[in-house]
């Protein structure tokens, strides 16, 4: 499909006639961030000295060309993603903006564009929408965890702008090349070159059974519609793989989505990213002193006292 929208890679912005705060606040909302941290990142922006802007400048310039797009070959997407990994390594360290702030806006000056792409390809409002809220989500877990406005996971807000990643009901699913290290993938997964459909879990509610399902046939349909690819695989990597949910939380959603994935591959140490995920904390912190709310978090706490948490890799069959 030919886009009919301009490359979103939009003229190097002026330092010299930056915008506003005002201005700021109306290029970020389309992130979907919540009204409070976009007006506080609004005023850091709008308030930049001549060095910051440069640095905003330069992070946008190191954006041009990176939408993948349909019809284009599953191999850019791998490409695309190592450009991103690189983008991301350059810019992760807090600046005078703060932390992820300068990358954020950067990224928030390319996604009009961006939408306007998806648009072109037919991509329904309640998918573009429910996409960019998983991009805001971003912003307010950043305030959750450091108590004020940034984005630590700006990268993830990168790769759901310029990937073929989107969020379909329940789960976010990207297109992406088979995997193929991981010990224990059917042959058609790990075959070189092959396309998977890889699973991401957002913090937007349970994970009931029934909008797992809808959101499995939701994507099974999406991908080859807009990007005429058609994997046969779903694949997950998470902490909440982790089969001591299916033994130790028998009958709960959790349990029921952990039960539908087929585990390969070697388990990997993720106590860290198990605690961030349930309580939304980084290292240092002391088990101790986190309160539990759910009986995930009582196995997350008994864990990490203990042997520590594994996340796992899976995959199932898309379709018989």
């Amino acid at each position: 499909m030919t886009p009919v929208h301009p490359d979103p890679n939009p003229d190097p912005i002026d330092v010299s006639s930056w915008p506003d705060a005002a201005t700021w606040s109306a290029i970020l909302a389309p992130l979907h961030a919540p009204d409070h941290l976009t007006a506080d990142l609004a005023r850091r922006l709008g308030a930049a000295g001549l060095a910051e802007r440069e640095r905003v400048a330069t992070a946008a310039s190191g954006l041009a060309g990176l939408l993948v797009r349909p019809g284009e070959p599953l191999a850019r997407t791998g490409e695309v993603a190592a450009t991103l990994a690189a983008w991301r390594a350059r810019w992760a360290h807090p600046d005078q903006l703060g932390h992820g702030v300068t990358p954020l806006a950067a990224l928030a000056l390319q996604l009009p564009a961006v939408l306007g792409e998806w648009r072109a390809w037919g991509i329904e409002a309640e998918i573009i929408d429910a996409t960019c809220d998983d991009l805001g989500r971003q912003v307010h877990l950043h305030e959750r965890v450091y108590g004020e406005a940034g984005c630590e996971n700006f990268h993830w807000v990168a790769n759901g702008i310029f990937l073929p990643m989107f969020v379909l009901g329940r789960l976010q699913w990207a297109l992406e090349q088979s995997d193929a290290t991981v010990a224990g993938y059917p042959p058609e997964v790990r075959q070189p070159g092959g396309a998977v459909l890889a699973c991401h879990i957002p913090e937007s509610g349970p994970l009931e059974v029934a909008a797992v399902d809808q959101s499995v046939a939701l994507a099974a349909e999406f991908f080859p519609r807009v990007f005429g690819a058609s994997p046969c695989y779903a694949t997950c990597f998470s902490w909440l793989l982790n089969p001591l949910l299916i033994s130790r939380l028998p009958g709960t959603n959790l349990a029921e989505f952990a039960r539908r994935w087929t585990l390969c591959g070697d388990p990997v140490e993720a106590t860290h990213d198990a605690v961030y995920f349930a309580f939304r904390v980084r290292p240092p912190y002391d088990v101790e002193t986190l309160e539990s709310r759910s009986r995930l978090h009582d196995l997350v706490m008994e864990c990490a006292r203990s042997d520590g948490w594994a996340a796992r890799n899976g995959y199932f069959l898309l379709s018989d």
